[in-house]
């Protein structure tokens, strides 16, 4: 891909060729972000580099693009890049295209480069049939190209090491993980997934890559760890980062051999014991583990019955954007079929008209209990809005994080009618998400 952009700037894919842009980029986003005081911002260069150079499961250079300046020997002056990957609703797979590394030296900005970027990125996701795209970033930002902070992203919980209760004898103990545990981690992953109703889709290629040929000292890069009970045998996994002066749990996973309830404490400790040995000196080295939002939610409760510890009341968020909304509801059609059966709307036939306020909304058609329509398309005064949700806020109904009468608290255009309020309450109840998306 390559498109010609005002003032001589040429916007152009990886994939075009250009040996410059592939050499120069991982230090272009360390330079940008290092001059916004990232003191981190090297890992950033690690980052890049993978995703680049290591034949990464999923991206290719058609999926990372660079701004150029011709006029300054084709410096790179903005760039992002689409991680693809898969995603389930509760158990119903579909495509993600995951926008990360966005970036503009600051003499560029306010040119609408980002624009021009998250346009073809788009692009790029809708030509690979993704339903969804989703970006980690700065607050409000990125609700200007259709986004919505839909999923919880973050650290739900804390604790300081020197509250974790010490254990003489535990049942099991951690160990790095290797190429032959691969296929047991894909299995618990799969397992622990379908117990959510939203996650990422691990396979072996992906735990091949982030075992065997990720930098580990590269922003956003976990190590993973097998679980092991007494007779050596592994019973689940963790996934945790340690750096200077922090340290997070990602991923916790148990199998059916053992339980939270019985690992718990002595999961926390062979993560102390981990920091502990770190070759990082006292002064840099973690004093508190981090636990993500996608874990098992009885991790935070327990964690909150150790005392002194935090459980979070709010959790940053994911940035969802849904393109099609009535092609993504007719691809989870079949979850939707299962919340209505002996539900309060059982065998339900008739619409469902749901107004985003922008001209637009979704109408979704029943038949004795099956979905058998649902086009977003421009609404008219013949058509009659049994709901509404303005801002994209529908999506945080659909992804489980808000209900109909908690996104009325903060947005008073939220709406429903009797009939809508018990088949939202049925189609899209609460529920919790696991995103470790592969990056």
């Amino acid at each position: 891909m390559k498109r010609e952009l005002k003032d001589g700037l040429i916007l152009r894919s990886l994939s075009e060729g250009v040996e410059s842009d592939r050499t120069n980029l991982p230090t272009f986003y360390e330079s940008v972000f290092a001059a916004e005081g990232d003191t981190a911002a090297w890992r950033l260069n690690l980052w890049a580099y993978d995703l680049i150079h290591k034949n990464h499961p999923t991206v290719t250079w058609d999926d990372i693009w660079v701004v150029v300046d011709p006029a300054k020997q084709d410096e790179i002056v903005s760039a992002l890049l689409l991680i693809p990957q898969t995603w389930h609703y509760e158990g119903v797979s579909f495509g993600v295209g995951r926008v990360e590394l966005v970036a503009t030296h600051k003499d560029y900005r306010r040119r609408g480069l980002v624009r021009a970027l998250m346009d073809a990125a788009h692009e790029r996701s809708k030509a690979l049939r993704h339903l969804v795209q989703a970006i980690t970033g700065i607050p409000h930002y990125y609700r200007r190209f259709g986004y919505a902070m839909s999923v919880e992203l973050g650290a739900r919980s804390m604790i300081g090491l020197s509250s974790i209760p010490q254990i003489e004898s535990p049942t099991v103990t951690l160990r790095s993980a290797v190429k032959t545990d691969i296929p047991l981690l894909v299995s618990l992953s799969d397992m622990y997934g379908k117990t959510q109703q939203l996650g990422t889709v691990w396979d072996e290629t992906m735990f091949r890559f982030e075992i065997t040929q990720r930098n580990r000292e590269a922003v956003n890069t976990p190590k993973f760890y097998m679980i092991i009970n007494a007779e050596s045998e592994p019973v689940g996994y963790i996934a945790a980062r340690i750096w200077e002066n922090w340290a997070s749990l990602d991923a916790y996973v148990v199998g059916e051999k053992t339980s939270y309830l019985e690992t718990f404490y002595d999961v926390l400790n062979g993560m102390k014991q981990i920091i502990e040995t770190t070759e990082l000196d006292s002064q840099r080295r973690p004093k508190t583990i981090y636990l993500e939002s996608g874990l098992h939610h009885m991790i935070h409760t327990m964690i909150r019955k150790t005392a002194p510890s935090s459980v979070f009341p709010h959790v940053y968020a994911w940035y969802i954007r849904v393109s099609d909304v009535g092609e993504f509801l007719m691809h989870i059609a079949p979850v939707l079929e299962k919340r209505l059966k002996n539900s309060a709307a059982h065998g339900y036939t008739g619409s469902l008209t749901i107004d985003f306020f922008d001209l637009t909304g979704v109408i979704l058609t029943f038949e004795k209990g099956r979905v058998i329509q649902a086009v977003q398309r421009v609404l008219t005064e013949d058509d009659r809005r049994d709901a509404g949700f303005p801002f994209y806020s529908f999506f945080d109904l659909i992804f489980g994080r808000r209900t109909t009468l908690e996104l009325s608290y903060i947005l008073p255009e939220v709406f429903a009618s009797f009939k809508a309020q018990v088949l939202l309450d049925t189609l899209f109840p609460k529920g919790y998400a696991w995103l470790m998306g592969l990056t």
